[in-house]
């Protein structure tokens, strides 16, 4: 496991408790680039998720997550 940094906070994003209650910010943010479909044609790509949100507990996610003082984007784009 990971340890936590700035850069990689642990995070509570959903209402889930015990292990899977936290989760580290790139872990999340790589789960979610998998579950990322796309669509793409000559002049334009479309990226979306079905759903985005946690599977175990259906909390929704944000685009930003506060933690302490730092703000972190779940998607960049």
């Amino acid at each position: 496991m990971a340890s936590a940094t700035e850069e990689n906070p642990l995070l509570q994003c959903c209402k889930c408790m015990g292990t899977v209650g936290c989760i580290h910010l790139e872990c999340l943010k790589a789960w979610m680039e998998v579950k990322r479909q796309s669509k793409e044609s000559k002049n334009f790509s479309s990226f979306f998720w079905k759903t985005f949100e946690c599977e175990i507990c259906k909390t929704p996610y944000p685009l930003m997550i506060k933690n302490k003082n730092f703000k972190y984007k779940l998607v960049d784009y």
